[in-house]
């Protein structure tokens, strides 16, 4: 489930999951919360997107990305709307979800043991090849003038991290 935070608010655990039934006034009904049939098991990592530079369409700003461990997927949460929409599958067992200051969706798949940036799904199969296509030659004309620098004696830093 999901909740909206509030302070002193009681969720219902260990009594209830999700809406509480019968309704009990003393506890916090959910902002979303879904079944554990069918697989799913448990919301695993999350984040919001507000990215310093979006990289996916202006309605996804301010939504909760979050995921499910046994699932196998990475759902949207509409912060305005409230309305759930599926945003990746076949994910193995993620436990992690995070935005970065570009604007790119990543996620740690336990299951996969891996570290994917993920890509907007709303681009067409044309953008999402340019874009691949300009970062390759960004990193083969970095890759060569490094390669370069090297052959006259120089020494460069390719990418520093702080």
């Amino acid at each position: 489930e999901i909740n909206d935070e509030a302070k002193g608010a009681n969720y219902g655990w260990p009594s209830c999951e999700g809406d509480c039934q019968p309704a009990d006034p003393d506890f916090a009904d959910p902002l979303y919360f879904y079944s554990h049939a069918g697989g799913a098991c448990s919301i695993a990592g999350g984040a919001f997107y507000n990215p310093q530079v979006p990289q996916f369409p202006a309605d996804y700003t301010g939504d909760y990305f979050f995921a499910d461990y046994c699932a196998d997927w990475i759902k949207r949460l509409d912060t305005v709307s409230l309305a759930v929409t599926n945003f990746a599958s076949g994910i193995s067992s993620p436990v992690d979800v995070q935005v970065d200051f570009e604007g790119n969706l990543h996620y740690i798949a336990r299951g996969s043991g891996r570290v994917v940036a993920g890509m907007c799904h709303t681009l067409a199969a044309g953008q999402a090849l340019l874009r691949i296509g300009q970062l390759a030659l960004a990193l083969l004309q970095t890759l060569e003038a490094a390669v370069e620098g090297l052959a006259q004696g120089r020494c460069s830093v390719l990418r520093e991290h702080r």
